[in-house]
């Protein structure tokens, strides 16, 4: 059966008051006790590890080209974009964990493949914009 809402609640007056819902899902509890930390601490890494997924799903958007596949080796992209684009995980686990969003978005990535610039070899991935513009439906 699905769980729902976690309530909130503080004690007033020798009572108890309903203070509305609570962050804090029965994964969070679960996670907390797994990694010996409060339920704060891991929503709080979940907001952060949420905001370096959107800073590196930007930063694959803008680098996308429509025609061609982009191919960037992971050191290359570091350089560009800053060594902490990855969010302190390695590239590959990075780029993977954001691979159905970015495909929702209209975007290919494939990563772990063989990047070769300026006569260097390195692992990356490649990037790009998939033509999403559906014909328009003529009627005869």
């Amino acid at each position: 059966a699905a769980y729902g809402k976690s309530i909130r609640y503080r004690i007033d007056d020798g009572g108890v008051v309903w203070d509305g819902f609570s962050e804090i899902t029965k994964q969070t509890l679960e996670a907390a006790a797994r990694r010996r930390s409060t339920p704060w601490e891991i929503i709080q890494g979940d907001k952060e590890h949420s905001a370096s997924n959107n800073a590196l799903i930007e930063a694959l958007e803008s680098s996308a080209n429509q025609f061609v596949p982009t191919r960037f080796s992971y050191e290359e992209f570091k350089n560009l974009h800053g060594d902490l684009i990855f969010g302190g995980q390695q590239p590959k686990r990075a780029l993977d964990a954001i691979k159905e969003r970015l495909s929702d978005d209209g975007y290919f990535l494939r990563t772990g493949i063989q990047v070769k610039k300026n006569g260097a070899k390195g692992n990356g991935f490649m990037v790009q914009r998939i033509d999403s513009v559906e014909p328009e439906q003529i009627i005869v």
